[in-house]
């Protein structure tokens, strides 16, 4: 078979998946039969639309591979093997499979109200906030999620923003889709202080079009959305002080 391999799986709905997958060699990784290893798998469709993986999730998104529960890894002994792999020996998927297409949701039109925003949870606030609650204030609502880079290292510029326009009228809504557990342990991990509200568990990404972070809105005084972008942009910062001027 070489280094690269091509097998096909049925799964339990009768679809057939193909799986490519990468040979190493087992002195390469300092290896030997008999050893345990700890994986998992992961792979998706562009058409028809499916996600697979062999842990399972809260909430699918295409994503997570780059964040799989390392305690829902299997756990599977090596052993030296000659010719054909025995395809019906890979862990039965654990996640929802569908392979219809999804509906891709647009952004929000600028100069129209935003969605409502929605949390199962909230950081940095005594009570559940809202768009409609915060009318009069420029609200940035941003999303963001802890194994991404670029996320968290645009936490201490929204700190910078929040602390610098505060009394002006911002208020930073970021939403995230993983629980508090999550959010808590990263930043006792990372030390790295989140000053803004937080809103945990929430399934906003989708009704607002985003599909990769961090990604910001800025909603004006009047209710209706201003700009959308990148928050470490300058053109972000440029929108809040234009907002925040309009009274």
């Amino acid at each position: 078979m070489g280094r690269g391999a091509i097998e096909y799986v049925d799964d339990a709905g009768g679809r057939r998946s193909r799986v490519d997958s990468f040979l190493i060699p087992l002195d390469e990784i300092k290896r030997e039969p008999g050893d345990e290893i700890r994986l998992a798998y992961w792979g998706s469709s562009v058409l028809p639309k499916a996600t697979l993986n062999s842990v399972g999730f809260e909430s699918p998104g295409t994503y997570y591979s780059f964040s799989l529960p390392k305690d829902k890894f299997h756990t599977l002994k090596l052993a030296s093997i000659a010719g054909k792999i025995d395809a019906s020996q890979v862990p039965d998927p654990r996640s929802e499979q569908s392979a219809e297409p999804e509906k891709i949701v647009a952004n929000p039109p600028l100069g129209e109200a935003p969605p409502e925003v929605v949390a199962a949870d909230w950081l940095n606030t005594d009570a559940p906030q809202s768009l409609a609650g915060l009318k009069g204030n420029v609200v940035v609502v941003e999303f963001w999620a802890t194994w991404c880079g670029p996320c968290v290292a645009g936490i201490p510029h929204l700190n910078e923003l929040q602390s610098k326009y505060r009394d002006q009228g911002l208020r930073i809504l970021s939403f995230t889709d993983q629980d508090r557990e999550t959010v808590e342990s990263f930043q006792q991990k990372t030390k790295a202080p989140i000053e803004y509200t937080v809103g945990l568990g929430s399934k906003l990404f989708k009704t607002y079009g985003v599909s990769g972070s961090p990604h910001a809105f800025v909603v004006a005084r009047d209710g209706k959305l201003l700009w959308h972008g990148h928050p470490a942009s300058d053109e972000c910062e440029a929108k809040i002080a234009e907002a925040l001027a309009q009274k």
